[in-house]
């Protein structure tokens, strides 16, 4: 009866996603990426499929991310199938609105009860392999290809992952709270020679006497004011 329970669901939140993506000028030719991992140029190594596997990827999470009281929906993408390798037609919208989609979606509910799509790599040009939650439901963890310089993958370490948390409606980047330093004073140089220092205690700036009289007066602010 759980396994049931938990099938009607899947499929009911699966469909509920895929309402939200029928209207979309540029989601509506998608379809919610039931067969992880993606079809994609990775070698099928065993590293490959060690490592999804471990990653127990699923095409679809749903969290409150944006802490409203609903559902938002983290969504792995595939074009239709009648769709794929079509273009888009785009006579109506600018032109970058419906370009470089990717395999990605993050489905935010609006105060206005509707739902905002947004592919936080649109404008990256960039593929990622496949996206999940955290297990808090807080952080987006997107497994992304790594290349050399050469572009080629590396067989064993192949992708590094990125952390995004939903900020004011908007994917960022998570990254920890800096570490504060006391510093309390900045020496700064000028091709190899030293130049100044900045003395944030006694809030004064010190030029150095040897590198200003190097240098011509009568195009040099500094040498005039030195004086």
């Amino acid at each position: 009866m759980t396994l049931i329970f938990s099938c009607n669901k899947e499929d009911k939140a699966e469909r509920k996603i895929l309402k939200i993506f029928d209207p979309h000028p540029c989601y509506e030719n998608f379809i919610v990426n039931d067969s992880l991992p993606p079809t994609m140029s990775f070698p099928n190594h065993t590293a490959f499929i060690a490592k999804i596997k471990k990653e127990n990827l699923r095409p679809f999470y749903i969290s409150d991310l944006n802490n409203d009281g609903q559902d938002d929906y983290v969504v792995n993408i595939k074009p239709k199938k009648d769709y794929k390798g079509r273009q888009t037609i785009l006579d109506v919208f600018p032109l970058n609105l419906c370009d470089e989609m990717g395999n990605i979606a993050i489905v935010l509910s609006q105060k206005s009860g509707q739902y905002k799509i947004f592919n936080p790599y649109k404008d990256l040009h960039q593929v990622p392999i496949a996206i999940k939650l955290s297990p808090d439901g807080k952080f987006i963890h997107v497994l992304k290809p790594k290349y050399d310089s050469s572009k080629n993958y590396d067989p064993v370490n192949f992708c590094d992952t990125d952390v995004l948390t939903i900020k004011n409606n908007v994917a960022t980047e998570y990254i920890k709270a800096p570490i504060k330093h006391k510093i309390n004073n900045v020496r700064i140089e000028f091709e190899g020679k030293f130049v100044m220092t900045l003395d944030f205690k006694d809030k004064k700036m010190y030029l150095d006497d040897t590198w200003i009289n190097d240098l011509d007066a009568d195009k040099t602010y500094f040498k005039k004011i030195s004086k």
